[in-house]
């Protein structure tokens, strides 16, 4: 049997995302507000006038993976076909599985980035002291981007659609793209979170 089941919960994606960005974008972000399972921005500024945001972005095939292998663990029927190009052995186990390639990644943070759009300026209604709202978007599972270049021309289609952010952080396995949501332009950062400097 596999020993790839990875389950992702939203808190600690979220701790994991801020630390990581605090250590390695701006440690400004390590004084925030951390609002646990409220219903208002993830993190937010003491003088609640700049908030944070976290998303996630995982490929549905490595979500249908990650099922699958959970029913095979609970003796249930599961259906290989689900997961695309997956490669099992003779047993029905899950060797190995694959998520989007890179177009396919970059429109599906841009979905999520729209669908946090949508939220957050309803939430802007209710909370109109935020002057500055950012975003990251965790992807946890893709190293294909991996140079400063891979990440256009989703930078552009972000400046194209006029969204609610200042800034979209896009945090990767070992690399981080802030990006400025009015102009397009970023700034790279190559990681390595075992780093203790």
């Amino acid at each position: 049997m596999s020993n790839r089941i990875v389950e992702y919960r939203r808190k600690e994606l979220e701790l994991e995302s801020i630390k990581r960005i605090s250590k390695f974008v701006d440690p400004k972000y390590g004084s925030f507000d951390y609002q646990d399972g409220k219903d208002e921005f993830d993190f937010t500024s003491k003088d609640r006038t700049w908030a944070l945001e976290q998303t996630s972005y995982i490929a549905r095939n490595l979500v249908n993976a990650t099922e699958y292998e959970k029913a095979i663990l609970k003796g249930k029927t599961a259906e290989r076909r689900r997961v695309i190009n997956g490669y099992f052995n003779e047993r029905g186990d899950l060797l190995a599985s694959f998520g989007d390639d890179m177009n396919g990644a970059r429109e599906g943070v841009l979905k999520r980035i729209l669908d946090k759009d949508e939220k957050c300026r309803k939430r802007l209604l209710i909370e109109p002291s935020f002057k500055t709202i950012d975003l990251i978007v965790t992807v946890p599972e893709n190293p294909l981007f991996n140079d400063e270049n891979s990440i256009v021309p989703l930078n552009s289609q972000i400046k194209n659609e006029k969204v609610v952010f200042n800034k979209i952080i896009l945090l990767f396995v070992e690399t981080i793209y802030v990006i400025d949501s009015r102009t397009g332009s970023y700034s790279f950062v190559r990681y390595n979170i075992a780093d203790k400097s």
